[in-house]
C-alpha cells in the first residue's frame, strides 16, 4: 500500500487537476477542500486493497475491484474528482501490485 501511495503522491506533484466543483463553479455533494484532485486517495486505497486480495483470491479481488470502481464513480458524481483522477488511482494501484508481485517472486526464488 505504501508503494501505491508514494507513486500517487509523487505523480500528484507533477500533474495538477483542479477539482470539478472548482472549474465548473458548482457545489460538490459534500464540502471539500479545493486542492489537487489527482489522484483520488479513496479510489487508490480501495483499488490497492482489491489488488492485494486478488493475489490470494481472484474472485474476491475482482469483486473488490468492482467496488473500487464504484467508489471512483461516486467521487466523480459528487463533483470532487474528474475521470482522470480515478483512472490514475486505478493505474497506480495495479502498477504497485504488479511491482510487489514481481519483487516478491524475485525474493522467494533468491532465498528458496
Amino acid at each position: 500500500m505504501a508503494t501505491a501511495f508514494a507513486m500517487a503522491k509523487f505523480a500528484g506533484m507533477f500533474y495538477f487537476d483542479p477539482r470539478p466543483f472548482v472549474t465548473q463553479n458548482i457545489a460538490p455533494l459534500f464540502p471539500h477542500v479545493a486542492d489537487n484532485g489527482f489522484p483520488s486517495d479513496h479510489t487508490l486505497l480501495t483499488a490497492t486493497i482489491a489488488v492485494i486480495i486478488y493475489s490470494a483470491s481472484k474472485k474476491l479481488g475482482l469483486v473488490l475491484m468492482a467496488m473500487a470502481i464504484i467508489v471512483g464513480l461516486s467521487r466523480i458524481l459528487a463533483h470532487v474528482h474528474s475521470p482522470i483522477d480515478i483512472v490514475g488511482s486505478l493505474a497506480f494501484a495495479v502498477a504497485s501490485g504488479l511491482l510487489a508481485y514481481y519483487l516478491t517472486n524475485k525474493l522467494i526464488s533468491k532465498f528458496a
